[in-house]
């Protein structure tokens, strides 16, 4: 017959071993890197997928996006907005469109509002636009003759501001350096400890107690 002792029986139903314990401490800070190595990726990832979707919508739809530096179309769109303007042909053009059209012996463009569109016999497509922005007294002097022209789809408000001060060099070159720090930090191999690792306990076997005048 064998009998286990007192002390075998507290030692094999104990909780878990030191081993055990400092596994699950170790394992918990390398869970929360991994998470934030998934956060990281993730935000990459969707920035990446934006880009791509932006390029193809400005190739297939001849998107493309302005910033307005005067305050010619305020209150509507006033300095420092944003607007998306797509390529429309001139036929489409209706009063009360908000319209970008090159100036003559002008580098930059005007954005404007269209106040009068008139056809032009001799070439059918194209129109002579007058406009005027929200924000003036009076019509713009000369009228512009188009064939096609960009149309303002929709504008956001200090948007304009915010995307000059993302091109800006000194944003740029901070914004690479972060980006460039999170994905060498998240792909950077974790550390490993270099003490050695403590023994694991090996279970004993029980000792047990025989009846005087038995031999195993």
């Amino acid at each position: 017959m064998t009998i286990a002792t007192l002390g075998d029986v507290r030692s094999t139903s104990s909780g878990h071993s030191p081993q055990d314990q400092e596994s699950t401490e170790l394992a918990e800070p390398r869970t929360s890197r991994g998470r934030t190595k998934s956060i990281v990726l993730a935000v990459a990832g969707i920035a990446g997928l934006l880009s791509i979707l932006w390029l193809v919508a400005s190739l297939v739809f001849g998107l493309s996006v302005i910033v307005f530096k005067t305050g010619s179309m305020a209150p509507t769109m006033p300095a420092g907005s944003m607007a998306i303007t797509r390529w429309v042909p001139a036929a489409a053009i209706r009063v009360g469109d908000v319209v970008t059209v090159p100036v003559p012996g002008k580098v930059l463009p005007v954005t404007h509002r269209v106040v009068s569109v008139a056809t032009i016999p001799a070439v059918p497509d194209d129109r002579s636009l007058v406009l005027k922005g929200d924000d003036n007294l009076t019509p713009d002097q000369v009228p512009y003759t188009v064939g096609r022209t960009k149309l303002v789809i929709f504008s956001l408000p200090v948007a304009g501001t915010v995307l000059a001060l993302f091109q800006t060099p000194p944003f740029i070159g901070l914004t690479s350096l972060i980006v460039a720090g999170l994905l060498l930090w998240a792909f950077w191999p974790a550390a490993r400890s270099t003490e050695s690792a403590p023994t694991p306990n090996r279970a004993h076997p029980a000792r047990t107690t025989l009846p005087r005048g038995e031999r195993p």
